[in-house]
């Protein structure tokens, strides 16, 4: 549970004005070196599963690992 997320999930949110933030570089990271089942995060403020482990979570209510 994370506010932002890596680089690569960012650049799929950020097409048209990406954002330089450099917690990203530090959680790509993360991601590179862990093994985790799910990942969420809700820097954009909406709610979005972007793959099978990255979620962007706003104001949706879910028990967290579905």
């Amino acid at each position: 549970l994370t506010h932002t997320c890596p680089e690569r999930i960012a650049n799929l949110i950020d097409k048209v004005f990406p954002e330089k933030d450099p917690t990203r570089g530090l959680l790509t990271e993360i991601e590179n070196r862990t093994t985790f089942k799910k990942w969420y995060f809700g820097h954009w403020h909406n709610d979005m599963k972007l793959d099978e482990k990255f979620r962007m979570l706003y104001d949706k209510k879910m028990i967290l690992g579905e």
